[in-house]
């Protein structure tokens, strides 16, 4: 496996913060699903091993930091999914999946 820098490190927690607050979004909220539960699933530990393996690393992770805190990844229930952000990028992901699935 290649080792990542520190930078690419801190780029992955981020994203897959992000990801992990819009997809339980679009779950919790607006009651649809983009990810199967394998999925989240998987993103879910995976950013979980990052934080554990990284905590320095996470720290300076400011977006959703106080929010993962003692993430376990078992569910995204309590996490911030109703900002005008995620609301706006969940949104488009179902529309982009809608407009996938009709061509």
């Amino acid at each position: 496996m290649e080792m990542k820098s520190n930078e690419e490190i801190m780029e992955l927690i981020k994203r897959r913060r992000l990801q992990l607050v819009v997809h339980s979004c679009i779950y919790y909220r607006m009651t649809e699903n983009i990810w199967s539960d394998l999925e989240f699933d998987t993103k879910a530990l995976e950013l979980k091993d990052l934080q554990n393996s990284y905590p320095e690393l996470s720290a300076k992770v400011l977006e959703y930091y106080k929010e993962f805190i003692g993430w376990t990844g078992d569910t995204g229930f309590h996490l911030p999914i109703n900002s005008n952000r995620v609301i706006s990028i969940a949104n488009d992901l179902i529309e982009y999946r809608r407009v996938k699935n009709d061509k």
